[in-house]
């Protein structure tokens, strides 16, 4: 079972990929719920890769922007309950429309998170004036 407050290696899994929690992600810990699909915790493995949660929250500002210009979501990340999109939907549907943002090669957290991959062409930004007269 393995040595107390140690997690197995999931390499040394015998299972044939799950965890031996039952989640068929091998990285999955603690309890897992059938229901949400979710382990309590998961283990980086060496070969883990890709962003956190913590690392995209520096870009809500352009996630919010893409939720909106893909899926037409008005949403205020700084102030969830605020915003009627999220209201009472689940961390899942959440997840699943993030991961959708970061298969988007335009999207902007995707330009933000490859700085170094060809982009695609650029829209001209509007410069924004000094002030709002009517001359």
């Amino acid at each position: 079972m393995g040595v107390r407050g140690k997690s197995p290696d999931p390499a040394e899994d015998a299972t044939g990929g799950a965890a031996p929690n039952g989640d068929p992600n091998p990285a999955g810990r603690g309890e897992y719920d059938p229901d949400t699909g979710l382990s309590e915790w998961y283990e980086e493995t060496e070969e883990a890769q890709g962003v956190t949660l913590t690392q995209l929250w520096a870009y809500r500002d352009l996630i919010e922007a893409d939720l909106h210009s893909e899926y037409g979501l008005d949403v205020d990340l700084e102030e969830p309950d605020s915003s009627p999109a999220l209201t009472g939907r689940s961390w899942r549907w959440f997840l699943v429309r993030l991961r959708g943002l970061l298969e988007v090669p335009s999207a902007r957290i995707v330009m933000a998170l490859t700085p170094d991959e060809p982009k695609p062409p650029t829209v001209p930004q509007l410069r924004q004036p000094d002030t709002y007269d009517n001359d």
